[in-house]
C-alpha cells in the first residue's frame, strides 16, 4: 500500500517574538530593546504613550499600537502626544485554546463574515502540546483563505517560580513554532510576575530559534499520523 502524500502548510518560520508594554512600564521596554527585541505592542493613550516610548527609536522598530478591539501600526508619536499611524487598523479576535472547535468555528465564520477585513488572531495557550500543534496548523489552514491576517500565541505568565515558568514558557512557545504561528507573544500586563523573568523567557525564545534551529524545521505536523488526524477533524466540525 502506497504512503499517503501529505503536504506542508508552511515551509519556513515568521514565528517572532512580540511584546506587549503598558504604561509606566518604559524602562522595562528599553532593556527589552536593548536585549534585541524588535517587535512591539504598546497599550497607552495620550501624554501616557509619550512617557512609556521616551528614548524609542520607532524607525528601528516594529510597533503597533492597541485601541479597543483593533490594533494598528505605530510609525511616529510627536512630542504632544500626535500619533501617525501606518498600516490599515486590524481587528483582533481572540480565541480560547481549551475550546478548540469553538476557535474554528468563530474563525471560520469571521473569515466568511468579513473575509478582506485586516485581522489579529489571538490564541490563549495551552498545555497540551499535540492538541495545540493541531489547533495551530488548523487555524493555518482556515487563514489560507484570508487575505490578510496574522496568527499570535500568548504565553500563561504565572507565578513567581522561574524555574517552573520557563518549562511553561518553553513548551508553549515550541508548540507555538512548530503549530505555525507567526507570532509569540509576550504581555507585560501581568502584575503578578517578576519583571526580571522576561529576560529569562526572551533568551529562552532567542535559544529555541537560533539554537535548536526551530526556525529551520519545515511544518513538523506534516506526516504525523496523530497530528494530522487531530488536525483533519478539528476542521471536520465547522
Amino acid at each position: 500500500m502506497p504512503d499517503q502524500e501529505h503536504i506542508a502548510l508552511f515551509t519556513d518560520h515568521r514565528c517572532v517574538l512580540r511584546e506587549i508594554f503598558t504604561s509606566g512600564q518604559n524602562e522595562d521596554l528599553l532593556t527589552a530593546l536593548q536585549g534585541g527585541l524588535s517587535h512591539i505592542t504598546v497599550d497607552a493613550t495620550g501624554s501616557a504613550l509619550t512617557d512609556l516610548l521616551q528614548g524609542v527609536e520607532l524607525a528601528w522598530i516594529k510597533a503597533d499600537i492597541v485601541r479597543g478591539a483593533h490594533r494598528a501600526a505605530l510609525s511616529e508619536i510627536s512630542l504632544d502626544g500626535k500619533i501617525t499611524l501606518g498600516e490599515a487598523q486590524r481587528l483582533i479576535l481572540s480565541l480560547d485554546a481549551s475550546a478548540p472547535v469553538d476557535c474554528i468555528r468563530s474563525l471560520a465564520q469571521h473569515i466568511i463574515d468579513h473575509p478582506a477585513q485586516p485581522l489579529v488572531v489571538q490564541l490563549s495557550a495551552h498545555s497540551r502540546q499535540i492538541e495545540y500543534i493541531s489547533l495551530l496548523r488548523a487555524l493555518r489552514m482556515q487563514l489560507s483563505h484570508h487575505s490578510d491576517a496574522t496568527l499570535e500565541c500568548h504565553l500563561s505568565l504565572t507565578g513567581n517560580d522561574l524555574g517552573a515558568l520557563s518549562i511553561a514558557a518553553t513548551c508553549e512557545m515550541l508548540a507555538a513554532v512548530l503549530g505555525g504561528a507567526d507570532y509569540v507573544v509576550i504581555d507585560h500586563g501581568d502584575a503578578a510576575m517578576n519583571p526580571a523573568h522576561y529576560h529569562t523567557l526572551r533568551q529562552t525564545y532567542h535559544l529555541l530559534m537560533e539554537e535548536s534551529k526551530l526556525k529551520s524545521v519545515t511544518d513538523p505536523g506534516c506526516g504525523s499520523y496523530q497530528i494530522e488526524t487531530m488536525t483533519t477533524k478539528l476542521l471536520s466540525q465547522i
